[in-house]
């Protein structure tokens, strides 16, 4: 497996952690006993346009380097995440998961191994 191969895959584990995570907690049963139930977040499968400008259009949420200093991944609200080569300063690649209205689909944190 190539380095970048490995770069790609680790920012991928990271945000399906990240979105596997998403979801909202709803209330169950009659007002005031408190139960609690947590409902999976549903991800819509219609397309979005989106235009590539090569850079992220939203504030940055989560930033990771490799251990050798080759690879930034960076995060945003604009609901990507970026893969940077470091020695050319170059977007190496672009990662998209779904996403839907509002906050669902920002990417909270990154890393990279």
């Amino acid at each position: 497996m190539t380095t970048r191969m490995k770069c790609m895959a680790s920012a991928m584990v990271t945000l399906f952690l990240v979105m596997g995570c998403a979801g909202t907690i709803e209330p169950q049963g009659r007002q005031g006993t408190g139960s609690m139930q947590f409902q999976p977040a549903i991800v819509s499968t219609a397309p979005i346009l989106r235009i590539e400008t090569a850079m992220h259009t939203g504030r940055l949420k989560g930033l990771g380097i490799d251990d050798a200093n080759r690879y930034l991944v960076t995060g945003s609200e604009d609901k990507t995440i970026r893969v940077w080569d470091l020695s050319t300063g170059h977007l190496s690649s672009v990662l998209r998961p779904p996403i839907g209205d509002a906050h669902e689909g920002w990417i909270y944190a990154v890393t990279i191994l």
